[in-house]
């Protein structure tokens, strides 16, 4: 997820810079797709963490630190990208 994260934004930097947001997701993956497209694999990355964590943790009673690290970082993307849905800004 972070390495995805690493890479929209040398995107952005080194890329996208001068080109400008579309109005919509389809419209930003048309214009700037490397940007869209490595930030969105983050964001699904995260939200998977969550769920593998979550299953580990309650199915196999998993007690790695790494895994409950990793619930812990995938429970708090999801719940920003849930309260962003929910609350725009």
């Amino acid at each position: 997820m972070f390495s995805l994260f690493f890479l929209g934004r040398w995107f952005f930097l080194n890329r996208y810079a001068s080109v400008s947001a579309g109005e919509t997701i389809l419209r930003d993956i048309v214009s700037r797709p490397g940007l869209a497209l490595s930030m969105l694999s983050g964001f699904v990355a995260g939200v998977l963490a969550c769920v593998v964590g979550l299953t580990a943790i309650i199915k196999h009673k998993e007690r790695a630190v790494v895994t409950f690290i990793a619930t812990v970082i995938g429970s708090l993307l999801t719940m920003f990208l849930v309260l962003d849905l929910v609350l725009p800004h």
